[in-house]
């Protein structure tokens, strides 16, 4: 089924990929930048099959790249997990994500002067495309939805932001004893407690809060030489006291979401000062190196 709908999304788009067409003039290539936030792809137009002849069609070249690497572009995109059980392949088309949105994400690529091979075959441009630009297009809701209310809190301190910390693989919530996976970022990853019960979704978030849910880092930020213990610009999002919790499980179809410990989730809870680090999207993942980069 999604290679269907991939078939189909090129015929509607046109698209030209590596791999989908047999004389496709242009291939993308690149990977995710979870850390950066931020889809990196290189486009590279095959001059010959343009019928671009060098050096002359220099700048006939440029024009094609730039106006048809959008369309390459958009196919390009579709394996980006947007939660545990979707990817944007199976959203985009439909009320939630409409084409016209994907449209306008591809248009955003900010792109240096494309270069030319030495060999005169091809003409290579480097392209930069937001994901707080795409998350921003899923914030829709109209209403935040409510944070769980303790019967019994307990003493809490308040705190600056939330550092959730996997420092390996992690056991599978639901899946046979034994397995064990690295969380997957993805746009709006969730966070559960021991007990299931949900502490964060997107929609927790102030309705009009595009920023996204959450910052990603590696593990070897939260080691600096400094009093929070954080590499600069992080410390200066994460603020003087930031809570860290060590995670417990991954969880979901796609193993995307964290697993707290049920105490972790009640400190959390028994401040309305630690409960609007939830509304602020104040919340930070440090995940292994490994697990933040991802190709497409």
């Amino acid at each position: 089924m999604k290679k269907m709908m991939v078939y189909f999304l090129m015929l509607m788009f046109g698209s030209s990929v590596q791999g989908q067409e047999e004389h496709a003039r242009i291939e993308i290539t690149g990977s995710i930048d979870w850390v950066k936030a931020e889809i990196n792809a290189v486009g590279t137009l095959n001059l010959a099959l343009a019928g671009v002849k060098m050096p002359a069609g220099r700048l006939r070249g440029e024009e094609i790249l730039n106006s048809e690497y959008p369309q390459a572009l958009r196919a390009f995109l579709l394996p980006i997990q947007v939660d545990s059980a979707s990817t944007l392949e199976e959203l985009v088309g439909t009320e939630a994500y409409p084409l016209a949105a994907l449209d306008a994400l591809c248009e955003r690529g900010r792109g240096a002067p494309p270069a030319l091979s030495k060999d005169l075959s091809a003409l290579t441009g480097r392209y930069t495309v937001p994901l707080d630009a795409l998350s921003a297009e899923f914030a829709l809701h109209k209403r935040a939805a409510p944070i769980p209310i303790l019967l019994d809190p307990v003493p809490s301190a308040e705190y600056t932001s939330i550092i959730v910390v996997v420092e390996e693989a992690l056991p599978v919530h639901g899946r046979p004893r034994g397995l064990k996976s690295l969380p997957r970022p993805c746009l709006f990853p969730r966070i559960w407690d021991t007990n299931m019960d949900l502490l964060y979704e997107r929609a927790v978030g102030e309705p009009g809060n595009k920023t996204r849910i959450v910052r990603y880092i590696s593990l070897q930020d939260i080691f600096f030489n400094t009093p929070t213990g954080l590499r600069g610009d992080i410390a200066a999002f994460a603020g003087a006291r930031p809570l860290r919790i060590i995670a417990q499980e991954v969880f979901g179809e796609t193993p995307t979401d964290l697993v707290i410990d049920a105490e972790d989730a009640r400190i959390i809870l028994s401040s309305e000062n630690n409960k609007a680090l939830l509304r602020a999207h104040k919340v930070i993942f440090a995940f292994p190196a490994e697990a933040l980069r991802s190709s497409l």
